[in-house]
């Protein structure tokens, strides 16, 4: 689906507390246990490390090189790599290169994220 449709369809970017730089969240389904988010992370944009006690996140690197930061670890991702986030764990994910980068976001809430 291309974000045209989705700006046709009225799904506004999503407001994000804890973003650096120029991060577009797009939310394609968004329920109390389930968010489906494509993100466009420009170069030095990304997310602040922060934690959700009651969630679990898995990402999908569409392209571009991500760089996570998941607990005491730092993942420089590629496309194609899939990153699961458990509840409880502080996290981050930046763009420290020179191209956007794509990832689809899965955010598992309530009774499923114990799946």
């Amino acid at each position: 689906m291309q974000s045209k449709v989705l700006e046709e369809a009225g799904i506004e970017p999503a407001s994000v507390p804890h973003t650096v730089g120029d991060v577009i969240f797009r939310e394609v389904v968004n329920t109390e246990e389930l968010k489906f988010v494509i993100g466009n992370i420009s170069p030095g944009g990304g997310t602040t490390p922060h934690i959700h006690n009651n969630s679990t996140e898995i990402y999908y690197v569409v392209h571009g090189n991500p760089t996570f930061d998941v607990g005491d670890q730092q993942i420089e991702a590629r496309p194609g790599n899939i990153i699961r986030i458990e509840p409880g764990t502080l996290h981050g994910v930046k763009n420290l290169s020179d191209a956007e980068a794509k990832v689809i976001l899965v955010h598992i809430a309530g009774s499923l994220a114990a799946v």
